[in-house]
């Protein structure tokens, strides 16, 4: 079931097309976007706008709340613009959805006939007509882009079988049966689920007349970006295409690919649109071929293919920096055999010490030992990476959060009530979603600082699925039978002294489990730890298991089933043992 906001039934009308925008530092384009959406032809109930600020630093989301014409998705960090577009299409209410970016600008009668196409054809994704105005003069780098086809949606669609995001329009049964995009791509994600779908069956097709309009790559510089996120997404497609690898050459590893071409490509495309070169500008040509498209194509490829995961745009810079920094402090410090982080794979001598623990925290990724069983628990008892299912995440953990949205079989959602810190602002005794819209609810470390804990559990009971499991994780104090709690205690020095924690309410005893079963939850504590041998403990730092203060137990907490649709884990294979390391298995 997909996520939809709890609206009022007497002001809710369903929009035939939710267009979405994912936005990074965009408050200028973001504007003329905006404007071209209120002078659309169509209603405007027709048509809803979801707006992602994927981690903007400028006021972009500000501004977005201040115009009012799009709802705002909130990612907290910069994800990426696959990321966010797979949020987005959690929170969209039509069956159809239609893709721009910020620095696009739709026709007028955009919406109409993207609308139009979808009625008179079963076509089940429309790459529209992407306008690049280039002027009387256009700059040779504006040419060549020109020349290499960028944002042809002609030539995408007949030539390689996608649509480019900027503007392309999906049914949502597409998304049911195909995934949504790999969040994990950060460029050419677009082509990499447009192939994806096809090969699934779904049709797509080319429409002249569903036209958006994108300024040109007007200089040298702009140029060289989008060839190096070329090179960069070609590489982390290669490592997902449909059928085998070697569809995808790997560019970086041809030595013609650093060797001047003898010939100008592409000058036969600009002829068709009536420039003529001089010989001055043929000379530029051939130059920025060679140090704009074809270096920076290589480059791209060359790091993708050390680093799938790195940025692109102008988050490249920082990702570098972010980089260099991670090689010459801690984690370069503690490389060695002795530990490994199942969060982000890394191998440590020994780990970050995190208030009185020693090897506690991953000086990699930052996880604690209750964020390595869980994850350990995610993946290998409840295998949430095979599932195709829909996750609220409350007060999402960055280092779980960033691996969850990246995986293209998870409808991913994250609320807390800072709206920085999620996608939206949620305040857990009152989720503003509709019953039974969730197949799983991961809540870590969040009721011991809510005052009416019982009215946050009946509101997760309320919005888990039939079947569905809400999987969380407190800190419990097990030699009390009873949960410790006094409202009268409100200062945070009394708090400390009182729970242990400036900002807890309560210390929660044995009876936690009674608690969640009177909200109807059948409940199963898993103590992860208990059934993994001493060395695999060690080996992953996951703390001890007979401390009387634990916070690493696992709570599944079960919906009763009401009818076949309950969502099941995956059952594991007969002799696959729960916990292995690095492909070796334990007995």
């Amino acid at each position: 079931m997909e996520f939809v906001p709890e609206q009022s039934p007497k002001t809710e009308t369903v929009p035939q097309v939710s267009v979405i925008v994912p936005v990074h530092n965009a408050t200028r384009p973001l504007e003329l976007l905006l404007a071209a959406l209120r002078a659309q032809t169509v209603d405007h109930c027709a048509f809803e706008v979801i707006v992602v600020d994927d981690g903007s630093t400028d006021g972009t989301a500000s501004f977005v709340e201040a115009d009012g014409l799009a709802r705002l998705v909130r990612m907290g960090s910069c994800s990426g613009s696959y990321a966010a577009r797979n949020a987005a299409i959690s929170h969209a209410r039509a069956d159809v959805l239609a893709f721009t970016d910020a620095d696009c600008v739709p026709a007028p009668t955009w919406i109409h006939e993207g609308l139009a196409t979808f009625r008179r054809s079963t076509v089940d994704l429309l790459a529209g007509q992407i306008a690049v105005p280039l002027g009387d003069e256009p700059t040779v780098a504006s040419l060549l882009g020109l020349a290499r086809h960028h944002l042809d949606q002609e030539y995408h669609v007949t030539e390689q079988s996608y649509g480019a995001t900027a503007n392309l329009w999906v049914r949502r049964d597409v998304f049911r049966t195909a995934g949504t995009f790999d969040g994990s791509i950060r460029s050419g994600g677009d082509a990499e689920f447009c192939r994806r779908a096809v090969a699934a069956g779904a049709s797509i097709a080319y429409a002249d007349e569903v036209t958006v309009s994108h300024p040109p790559r007007d200089t040298a510089r702009e140029l060289a970006r989008k060839q190096f996120r070329i090179g960069l997404g070609a590489a982390q497609y290669r490592s997902r295409t449909i059928g085998t690898s070697d569809e995808i050459p790997r560019i970086w590893a041809h030595p013609g690919a650093y060797l001047p071409r003898r010939t100008l490509r592409g000058l036969d495309v600009a002829r068709a649109r009536g420039y003529r070169l001089t010989a001055r500008q043929r000379v530029a040509f051939g130059l920025m071929q060679y140090f704009c498209c074809q270096l920076p194509i290589a480059f791209g490829n060359l790091a993708g293919a050390a680093q799938p995961h790195l940025p692109t745009g102008d988050a490249v810079r920082r990702a570098i920096s972010h980089r260099l920094n991670w090689l010459v402090s801690s984690p370069v410090l503690y490389r060695g055999r002795r530990f490994s982080c199942p969060c982000c794979n890394g191998r440590f001598r020994r780990l970050r010490k995190h208030r009185d623990r020693l090897n506690a925290r991953c000086p990699a990724c930052g996880s604690l030992e209750r964020h390595r069983v869980l994850w350990l628990y995610l993946n290998n008892e409840l295998r949430i990476l095979d599932t195709d299912l829909s996750i609220l995440h409350i007060a999402p953990e960055p280092v779980l959060a960033t691996k969850l949205i990246a995986r293209p079989n998870l409808r991913y959602t994250s609320g807390d009530i800072d709206p920085a810190r999620a996608m939206m602002e949620m305040d857990i005794t009152a989720i503003p979603v509709r019953d039974d819209s969730f197949d799983v609810v991961l809540c870590n470390h969040v009721l011991e600082h809510i005052q009416d804990d019982r009215q946050a559990m009946s509101e997760l009971y309320r919005v888990l699925r039939p079947g569905g499991r809400a999987v969380m994780q407190h800190p419990v104090d097990c030699s009390r039978a009873a949960t410790y709690e006094d409202p009268t205690i409100t200062t945070p020095q009394d708090r400390k002294r009182a729970f242990l924690q400036e900002d807890h309410v309560r210390i929660y005893g044995r009876d936690l489990t009674q608690r969640l079963e009177e909200t109807g939850f059948a409940v199963t504590v898993d103590r992860v730890r208990d059934r993994m041998p001493d060395h695999l403990q060690r080996y992953h730092a996951l703390g001890s298991s007979k401390a009387l203060r634990s916070d690493a137990d696992v709570y599944i907490c079960m919906k009763p089933a009401g009818d076949s649709t309950a969502f099941s884990a995956p059952q594991r294979e007969v002799g696959r043992p729960t916990f292995g390391m690095s492909g070796r298995t334990f007995s």
